[in-house]
């Protein structure tokens, strides 16, 4: 038995059986029983609001002020150079550890 949506949507069942025969019918009824449920997916269905409701949830928004983040007073820029300038201090302490550590190491090898 096998079971295809045709070229026009028809569902095309083909069942090695003769059509007036009980197993003809059993296998249709089992393959008609298979098909989910129109009436339960309709509940599952995701509601539809017309378009004018929509609209009305929303309104228009203010035109664009190009200049309005000069006048804020929330910038994180000075977040960013304050990590920069801490950035730049860890690296002169890094620095200044390891120019200490050469000079004593140069200082031994000129003395010996």
């Amino acid at each position: 038995m096998t079971a295809a949506i045709g070229e026009d949507g028809a569902l095309v069942v083909d069942v090695n059986a003769r059509p007036g025969t009980v197993v003809a019918a059993e296998a249709l009824r089992a393959i008609l029983d298979a098909r989910p449920d129109p009436e339960r997916l309709s509940g599952e269905e995701i509601a539809h609001i017309p378009r004018e409701r929509l609209e009305a949830f929303g309104r228009p928004s203010p035109p664009a002020d190009t200049a309005a983040w000069q006048r804020s007073d929330e910038s994180d820029g000075r977040w960013f150079w304050l990590g920069a300038l801490a950035l730049l201090g860890v690296e002169a302490w890094i620095r200044r550890g390891r120019s200490a550590a050469l000079a004593i190491s140069e200082v031994d090898a000129h003395a010996a």
